[in-house]
Order: structure tokens, then sequence, then C-alpha cells
């Protein structure tokens, strides 16, 4: 799976993830210039209007603007934060990660802003500093932080937006960990993030359902298949390695509709799974 891919997926969770109320605010999935003026945002309604150049978000004191050219504005009146997160929309990377850590200077606490450094670093491909990332997240949540508008707050321990940022943090790690080959720590990793049931985290589903499937455990990687589908169904692999499960199961016909579909999407993703149905079919007749 692309990374031009992977960044829409985990950013769009870490956008809606920016946004708080008066319950509080939920934390990025996976998948955190000059400072702009901390300065108060209007008060609104809550919700999502359109505007003259797109699309603007507004929950809790916390905006976000969406321009139609995909510019990203945000406004969680914590300008080293908000920054960093217009950064990491933007692709990039070291900048954002400069902004994210000096936004945690002044607010150490902030596990949303350690799950979105986090992303960066995955985007730079080290894994090692976003494994320490989702560490530090992870920690701070387990210790009831959550980040609210401008700053981090001590929360209940039945606050749903911890379990947000856990199974965030938890999605990320793995992911990470997979990239490390370190595939049983991945699931693991996975496992305790479903387990939350606060991610619809398509990479995860398409990872564990890998496993799975080179497991031999059918159900499950069949479970994780369809659930990345439903998460996101205009993605090719998943109804790739749907096919391939299915394949494995005997049931050709219906493996071939799912390759045909993934080949509406993405001819190449139809290619590869023809070379690796075509070794399941030869190593049947041995």
């Amino acid at each position: 799976m692309s990374k031009c891919l992977m960044i829409r997926i985990a950013l769009i969770g870490s956008l809606f993830s920016a946004l708080g109320n008066s319950a509080g605010a939920q934390a990025p999935d996976p998948i955190q210039r000059q400072s702009h003026p901390d300065s108060r945002t209007p008060a609104q309604k809550n919700g999502v209007s359109t505007t003259k150049d797109g699309v603007a978000i507004q929950e809790g004191g916390n905006a976000i603007q969406l321009s139609a050219s995909g510019a990203t504005k945000i406004d969680t009146q914590n300008p080293d934060f908000d920054r960093g997160m217009e950064l990491l929309f933007a692709g990039r990377m070291p900048q954002a990660l400069e902004f994210l850590g000096r936004s945690l200077q002044s607010d150490a606490t902030n596990p949303q802003a350690h799950l979105n450094r986090a992303e960066a670093f995955y985007h730079l491909d080290d894994y090692q500093h976003e494994i320490e990332e989702c560490n530090k997240a992870i920690e701070l949540s387990k210790a009831g932080w959550v980040y609210r508008t401008k700053h981090s707050v001590k929360a209940r321990d039945s606050d749903p937006l911890i379990k947000k940022d856990l199974a965030s943090a938890y999605a990320k790690r793995g992911i990470a960990r997979w990239e490390l080959k370190q595939k049983r720590l991945a699931v693991a990793d996975f496992e305790e993030a479903v387990r939350l049931g606060e991610t619809n985290n398509t990479t995860l589903y398409i990872y564990r359902g890998q496993y799975y499937l080179n497991e031999g455990s059918f159900d499950n990687a069949l479970q994780d298949f369809n659930s990345a589908i439903t998460a996101d169904p205009k993605l090719a692999w998943p109804y790739g390695f749907r096919g391939l499960v299915e394949l494995k199961q005997g049931k050709d016909a219906i493996a071939a509709a799912d390759f045909y579909r993934a080949g509406q999407i993405d001819p190449t993703v139809r290619e590869q799974c023809a070379r690796i149905a075509e070794g399941i079919r030869e190593s049947r007749k041995k």
C-alpha cells in the first residue's frame, strides 16, 4: 500500500481527533513559521458548513477549514500544535515534527502531539522513533491525560477519549512493528487496538488479515479483509487478499469475482494476485 494512501487514511482520523467538545476531544488514529496569534475562535454553532473555498468544521471552540485545493487550516487555540498538524496534512514531516515537538515544551502531557509525531515518523520510514512516540502516548493515556482545547488535562478513567487515544497508539505501534518485521508483536498491538473498540484503521485490518492468511487462519483473515472493505471499499488490496483466502478455501468462482473487483480499482493489484493465485493452483496439483 502506498504512503500517499496511508497518509490519507491516518490523517483523516487525526483531523477529527483535533476537534473537542464539552465532553472531550477525540485523539488521532494512526497513526501529530511563525506561530499564528493565539486568538479565541468566535462563538458559533458546532457542525459542518460549506464555505466559498471548501468546508469548515466547528466544534467546542476548535475549527478546521478544508479548501478545495487540499489545504488545511486548524485552530485548536494551541499555535504550535495547530501548525504542526497543518504541516502534517501538507506532507511536510520534518517541519511537522519541529512544531509538534515545540508544543510539547509547553504541554508535555499531550498524547495527541506524540501520536501525530508518530505519524510523521511513519511517513519518514523511521519506525523505531514511531514506536517510541507511541509508547509515550500510551503511557500518558494510561495515566488519564487527554487533549482538550488548547492544552491537555487529566480525565476520568471512563472518558471515551482515553480509549480512542490508546487504540490509535496501539494501531500505529503495530504498523511500525509490522514494517520492522516484528509481526507477532504487531498483531498483538492490532488485537489490543480492536479490543478497545475505537479504531477503523484500514491498514491494521489489511496487515492483520495478511498475518492470518499466512498462518492458515482463513476465517479470521476473511473477517479482517471484510472489515477493511467496510472501512474503505475503494481500496483494491482487501478485495485481492480476500480473493486469495477464498482461493485457498476452494471457492474459485467467488475468488475470481474479488480479483475482478480489485482489478477495477487497480489493475496492478489484480496482476499481482493472479501470480500468487497461480502458485496456489499449482500447489493443489502436488
